[in-house]
């Protein structure tokens, strides 16, 4: 069943152009709601370039949210803000003002780089949000990916919307499989002709292999505590996963068997790993309980599962499956025997309580970067490229 490591690590090779502006993905219908009129005053300035920029962005989030129809007047709020840029720093004063009531929902200043206007953007956005509506919103958080835009599958790092793209890697080999904690990147490289897990200080740009395990070594992920990892690596005639402390040290085998066990994921409590074996005869998606060694299965009905992630309270497991010849995205419950479809693509990772979720899809001859609001049942398209993304992830964080 060599199949399944193939599938997992073989990458494809195709130049792109410039990531394009988050667009709508008209293919599925939002259902309707209602939204509160807000008025978006424009602000007060002496850059005009970076205070529209500041504007559009903010405007933009709040228009994603789907909790907010921008209005020129008879709005429940007003929102206004004063933008001053000197040395190259901003200070944006922003003030949402409950107009019926006649009092302040919001009063705060911002101060950083005019390179970090984007950032500041979305915190605004994100803390406009919670004034008025007491919910958090996505608008500060990033998605960490893979792209084969210079030829050679790189990581990277971008915004929610799909701008401000940021490269992580840079070589003529591949790079995948990317995990960003503190300031280390993880990551599955073939610099060294065989499969390896590197670690990368994003700080001083140094890298190194971490795990030096079997023949080969892929797809880690860290604990929620950041003290140890967790990855696939070759022994004898199949893949492995172990557990590994920070600095790559082997602790143990989990899930050992004859058979394939592959791309392992750390449940967000640290107790449990999701992964994928084809013990069953086929790729499937497990888990196992590191307290008691206890192994179950989470997918059925497909005959090819793989990409685990985890969602809320790890009561969920999401996992791509195959069906009619196409990948879909399920959410199996691990407390009662329900399995969920919830749309068509590969590689996700859900957030904030399972409301969005990221993966990728084909679109036009190349995979792109979507995201969903599930609860909404509305999906976006991230990217608009012509080069492959694959393994999105969600990242908040300093870079």
């Amino acid at each position: 069943m060599k199949k399944l490591f193939l599938y997992i690590i073989i990458l494809i090779f195709i130049p792109s152009f410039l990531l394009a502006e988050l667009k709508i993905d008209l293919e599925v219908a939002a259902k309707s709601k209602k939204r509160i009129p807000i008025i978006l005053y424009n602000f007060q300035t002496n850059n005009p370039q970076l205070g529209k920029e500041l504007y559009d962005t903010i405007k933009n989030d709040l228009i994603f949210s789907d909790e907010f129809l921008i209005v020129d007047k008879n709005g429940e709020y007003g929102i206004s803000g004063i933008l001053t840029v000197q040395n190259n720093k901003i200070n944006f004063k922003v003030s949402v003002k409950d107009l019926f009531l006649k009092n302040d929902n919001l009063l705060k200043s911002y101060t950083a780089s005019t390179k970090l206007i984007r950032r500041v953007a979305h915190r605004v956005s994100a803390d406009i949000l919670y004034s008025i509506t007491g919910k958090k919103g996505i608008f500060d958080y990033k998605i960490l990916y893979v792209d084969d835009k210079t030829g050679v599958k790189q990581i990277y790092l971008m915004d929610y919307d799909g701008k401000n793209n940021k490269r992580l890697t840079y070589g003529n080999h591949i790079d995948t499989s990317p995990v960003l904690f503190k300031d280390y990147l993880l990551f599955t490289s073939f610099k060294a002709g065989n499969p390896r897990v590197y670690i990368k200080n994003l700080q001083t740009g140094i890298k190194k292999i971490l795990i030096l395990k079997g023949k080969m070594s892929a797809a880690p992920d860290i604990s929620p505590d950041y003290n140890y990892i967790t990855a696939m690596f070759g022994e004898k005639n199949n893949t492995e996963i172990g557990i590994f402390n920070i600095n790559g040290k082997f602790l143990k085998k989990i899930a050992s068997s004859v058979f394939d066990e592959t791309t392992p994921v750390f449940s967000h409590d640290g107790t449990k790993i999701a992964f994928v074996s084809n013990r069953s005869g086929s790729p499937q998606v497990y888990f196992i309980d590191l307290k008691t060694n206890k192994i179950k299965r989470v997918s059925f009905g497909t005959n090819y599962s793989c990409y685990p992630s985890w969602g809320y309270n790890d009561s969920y497991i999401f996992y791509s499956g195959m069906k009619d010849g196409k990948f879909y995205i399920y959410r199996a419950s691990l407390n009662y025997f329900h399995i969920e479809q919830i749309a068509e693509g590969e590689y996700p990772s859900p957030i904030f309580k399972d409301k969005f979720l990221l993966f990728t899809k084909l679109k036009n001859g190349f995979y792109q970067i979507f995201l969903m609001d599930i609860e909404n049942n509305k999906i976006y398209q991230v990217t608009q490229t012509k080069s492959n993304k694959y393994y999105p992830r969600w990242y908040y964080g300093r870079y």
